[in-house]
């Protein structure tokens, strides 16, 4: 406040939802490439900054900057709200379901995968089952990587199914739920494995009970804990 007269936590969400939710919904609208529409929106923040700076005469500031950018982001999302809603569900999801080795995919290739709105789901799945790279060593990890996130996933289902019959269970689950949320909502910008690290613990925690709730139920018939 001191240095810029005015109250903000950071300079970062102009320039966050300006290059991925405004890039998306664009993506959307016109399908076209994410590569196509980035430069294109930051060119025009470019523009917006320096007519802005020969109106005040001097150099914007960074909070100043992000204010820009965080308005033509917003003039955009403002204009498709369902497509707004809509990418920012499927940025959540990728944060849920993303896998770490799609870094690995992108490090060993170094080639960024040319997705565009149009381009399905299996083909991003064909990505992981077979992959493209330069050492062979790796596909013993994505491949690893898969099925550990089956297992997951197969857990998770279980502990939904163990959450309707169990009370105690379905209160504990709901006392973690807005903790969860909290921390999945804020990559509606942006999805990707990574930001899931907050509450990845409790997904593996959450699938483990519901393993152990599909053998005692569905496989033992009875418990021995």
């Amino acid at each position: 406040f001191l240095l810029t007269g005015a109250v903000f936590f950071h300079t970062l969400p102009g320039h966050h939802f300006l290059q991925y939710s405004a890039a998306y919904v664009i993506m959307e609208r016109d399908h076209c490439s994410y590569g196509a529409v980035r430069p294109v929106l930051l060119k025009s923040w470019d523009d917006a900054i320096r007519v802005q700076e020969k109106k005040e005469h001097r150099p914007l500031n960074d909070y100043e900057r992000c204010v820009i950018a965080e308005k033509i982001a917003f003039g955009h999302l403002k204009q498709h709200p369902l497509v707004t809603i809509k990418t920012s569900v499927v940025q959540i999801v990728k944060t849920c379901c993303a896998l770490y080795s799609s870094q690995v995919l992108l490090s060993d290739s170094g080639v960024w995968p040319g997705y565009t709105a149009t381009t399905t789901l299996w083909t991003k799945i064909k990505r992981f089952l077979m992959p493209a790279v330069q050492h062979n060593v790796l596909i013993f990890f994505i491949y690893w990587e898969v099925l550990c996130a089956l297992f997951i996933a197969l857990g998770m289902l279980c502990f939904m199914l163990r959450v309707v019959q169990d009370r105690v269970v379905r209160g504990t689950f709901f006392d973690l739920l807005p903790y969860l949320v909290m921390f999945l909502v804020i990559t509606m910008a942006y999805g990707c494995a990574r930001l899931r690290f907050p509450v990845e613990p409790f997904f593996i925690i959450f699938a483990s009970v519901g393993w152990q709730w599909f053998y005692v139920k569905l496989w033992r018939k009875k418990s021995y804990f």
